[in-house]
């Protein structure tokens, strides 16, 4: 995948971008999934960062909101279908939580993650 002339990755897909730092995610030989944080400073030095703190049978991993700060990552797991709250300064998993369902709406805000949620018949949680 590639963003720009300096920004690429091999094999990787977009999950996503806050401002100019891009989530990506590929799979790796012992088939899991890693998600890396990409980022371009004003002086074009380029960052990757492994996002540290997601569970090993991660997969699909997506960005779903952000603030300046924090993005929500919505993925699925062999159980669940959780979100993860990565602070974008360390590229860390902050807070994580598993849903019933997958969620089609997740809001962040500088102190708050909600989300909408159906139960086994479709109803909301």
């Amino acid at each position: 995948m590639r963003i720009s002339s300096d920004l690429e990755i091999s094999g990787a897909i977009l999950a996503g971008c806050v401002g100019f730092k891009y989530f990506v995610r590929r799979g790796k030989s012992d088939n899991t999934q890693e998600v890396r944080l990409l980022e371009k400073a004003d002086d074009s030095t380029v960052t990757q960062r492994v996002v540290t703190g997601l569970p090993r049978d991660a997969r699909e991993a997506t960005l779903a909101a952000a603030t300046p700060e924090h993005a929500v990552l919505v993925y699925q797991t062999s159980r669940t279908w959780p979100w993860a709250l990565v602070d974008l300064s360390t590229a860390a998993v902050v807070q994580r939580h598993d849903m019933q369902s997958a969620s089609d709406s997740v809001a962040v805000s500088g102190t708050h993650v909600a989300w909408h949620e159906t139960d086994d018949d479709g109803r909301t949680a």
